[in-house]
């Protein structure tokens, strides 16, 4: 008998809830803790750039999940962009679930595509900025915007008009060379077919933030891309840094102990052996975290 047949309709049906021995195993795949670091990461980045002066746009926000890291750092503005209405939706709902009292009292959601040489006048008419932004966050987003230079030019132009002068962009991204070296022992954490992430959008399944890649002659199509993309900030931003996750993450801790362990203690969970060890990773694990690069661009004062 199938198990469809053995819950018919009128019959109580299984829980869709995880079981707690489901949890605890999703929550120990490497996957789930490179996404752990990867969230680690984002809060440090955030809260060493941020301050309560910071007028934030955040471009490609999708459900919202940064609001609550935007809000420890209690910037003055936020603007959160994404062109499907859905996630708009989403993160305007999660907004509104927020207490009270939160700090984060100035924000505006608005569903439009920030790849249209437009969007960025539409931003400023409708935010009603007397002042211009200082930060534009795209993480795990600047990939899209290399699958062509004609995008990367328009992003990088409208970053630029609504920036400040010393104005950044702060990001992460897929590292090509350590993203090829990864399908040297995928294991079963990576799905092997071709780059499709970035001619059809074909969204990778299973693992989280992780990307489809085959071969040299894809790893060389994307260092196209990203070459495209570096040509395309030309004159418009400078690279102040880029660096890999993990190579962040201990540069930072030695910069910022306290707020380093305090943000550790609430993202990542007991995954530390102790003050002044190493992280206790896997070999994918430590390959799927470094899969990412931190980027920090700053807008050039004249050009």
């Amino acid at each position: 008998m199938s198990n469809n047949a053995a819950f018919p309709h009128s019959a109580i049906r299984p829980c869709a809830k995880l079981s707690v021995r489901e949890r605890s195993f999703r929550l120990s795949r490497p996957a789930n803790i490179a996404l752990c670091f990867g969230n680690y990461a984002k809060a440090i980045l955030m809260r060493i750039s941020l301050s309560n002066r910071s007028r934030v746009l955040e471009f490609g926000c999708g459900p919202g999940t940064n609001i609550l890291k935007l809000e420890a750092s209690n910037p003055e503005m936020v603007v959160f962009v994404d062109k499907d209405f859905k996630c708009i939706q989403r993160a305007s709902q999660r907004y509104r679930e927020r207490p009270a009292d939160t700090t984060l009292s100035n924000v505006k959601f608005f569903c439009l595509d920030f790849l249209q040489y437009s969007s960025a006048q539409m931003v400023c008419r409708h935010s009603r900025v007397a002042n211009p932004f200082d930060c534009v966050l795209a993480f795990y987003s600047l990939q899209y915007i290399a699958e062509s230079q004609e995008k990367s030019m328009i992003f990088f132009r409208n970053c630029f008009s609504i920036l400040e002068p010393g104005g950044v962009i702060l990001g992460i991204m897929p590292n090509a060379h350590r993203l090829l070296m990864a399908t040297q022992h995928p294991g079963s954490l990576f799905a092997i077919e071709g780059l499709q992430q970035f001619t059809d959008k074909t969204l990778t399944s299973g693992v989280p933030y992780t990307f489809q890649i085959s071969g040299e002659e894809a790893y060389h199509e994307y260092t196209l891309l990203l070459s495209d993309m570096i040509q395309a900030m030309d004159g418009l931003f400078e690279v102040k840094q880029i660096t890999s996750v993990l190579d962040f993450l201990l540069q930072k801790e030695i910069e910022f102990p306290e707020l380093c362990a305090s943000l550790f203690s609430c993202i990542v969970c007991n995954r530390f052996i102790g003050p002044g060890s190493q992280w206790k990773f896997s070999r994918d694990e430590m390959c799927l975290v470094d899969l990412y690069d931190i980027v920090v661009l700053s807008k050039i004062r004249s050009v």
